[in-house]
């Protein structure tokens, strides 16, 4: 690495350095570019969190500038290219554009290029020493190499560390691990005999007897192609049910509720009533005679429409405690204002 004198940019400056590093140059104006037209995106869209995002990677960028100017270390033009291509990896691809999810190792893969990115900074902290007039010591290769490698190390530590911290503390889920595919504990031999065993290809898991609904890591979003099916979840929708206790009384039950493609908010709902509670003590609101419970949103307000011969088929008392159940439930989502009764088609009450 050369150093150079730690003087402002001029014009005549600024065109040597175009000209000794054309390719670093060009990669920078490209990745820029790009970033300033996911800015202007981001703020027309109201998307105020991405448009930081990106605000603080074209700082990043400036950061192999920075060092040369501020520290008087010229970087090879690899090293600013592979800097330059991992800062809009991570967060234009990755964060913005969703890289994490829709390709599995992509958070591996830059784990790794941060590992060399860390190493060549600990050899080039040592370089500068070794190159100070003022500290009188000179290092053996074998112990700068190892000195960069515990470096890399100590890095990649400290940053699992403040992942690990951000998932805990703020629910971040920095470490994109929250999906299991496979098992592997001693805890699952029958023998109790200290043998791991392992479960391989999980594809639904199930928590306090709710399956957890989500893709495989490897699928596409309903956004990134023209034809879904009903397998893509749109969103994760918080929705308080309510369900008769050993008493009768309306209980609520909050629950995570995935929403699919081509569902409304109320299908959504409606289902999860018709499967009943996951609680202890509490009963199912909806008798199992009846399955024909239809429901739509139109401009915040919830049609919903009940099978006549199905009730028919049900003591009057039970009706009603499970149209007020259903109701109530219904009410809990955000967005919907009333609920229109319907039986057969037919109009009969409104609940607001």
């Amino acid at each position: 690495m050369k150093r150079h004198p730690k003087t402002p940019p001029t014009g005549q400056q600024l065109k040597a350095v175009i000209k000794r590093q054309p390719a670093v140059f060009t990669v920078y104006m490209v990745l820029r570019l790009i970033v300033l037209a996911t800015l202007v995106s981001s703020i027309l869209r109201g998307e105020y969190e991405s448009a930081f995002i990106c605000l603080l990677v074209l700082a990043l960028f400036m950061l192999p500038f920075f060092i040369q100017q501020n520290f008087g270390i010229e970087l090879p033009s690899t090293l600013e290219i592979i800097i330059l291509l991992f800062i809009f990896a991570a967060e234009i691809l990755g964060e913005l554009k969703c890289y994490f999810i829709t390709f599995s190792h992509w958070d591996s893969m830059l784990h790794t290029t941060t590992g060399f990115l860390c190493a060549a900074t600990g050899f080039a902290l040592i370089d500068i020493l070794n190159r100070n007039s003022r500290i009188k010591f000179q290092l053996s290769p074998i112990y700068v190499a190892l000195t960069a490698f515990c470096f890399s190390m100590t890095v990649g530590v400290l940053w699992e560390f403040f992942e690990f911290g951000m998932d805990r503390l703020f629910l971040m889920d920095m470490q994109k691990d929250t999906v299991v595919q496979s098992i592997t504990s001693v805890m699952l031999d029958p023998t109790n005999k200290n043998i791991p065993v392992t479960i391989d290809g999980i594809t639904s898991v199930t928590v306090n007897g709710q399956e957890l609904a989500y893709r495989d890591s490897n699928l596409f979003l309903a956004s990134d192609v023209l034809l879904t099916s009903m397998d893509d979840v749109v969103r994760m929708l918080t929705a308080q049910l309510y369900f008769p206790d050993a008493d009768g009384t309306l209980t609520p039950e909050e629950r995570l509720l995935p929403q699919y493609e081509g569902q409304s908010t109320a299908d959504v709902v409606i289902a999860a009533l018709m499967d009943g509670p996951t609680e202890d003590g509490l009963q199912a609101l909806i008798p199992e005679e009846v399955t024909g419970i239809t429901a739509r949103v139109e401009d915040g307000v919830c049609q919903l429409n009940l099978p006549s011969e199905e009730l028919d088929a049900v003591d009057a008392d039970t009706v009603e405690q499970m149209l007020r159940g259903i109701v109530t439930s219904l009410r809990s989502l955000e967005g919907i204002t009333a609920v229109q009764v319907y039986r057969d088609g037919t109009y009969v009450d409104v609940y607001e």
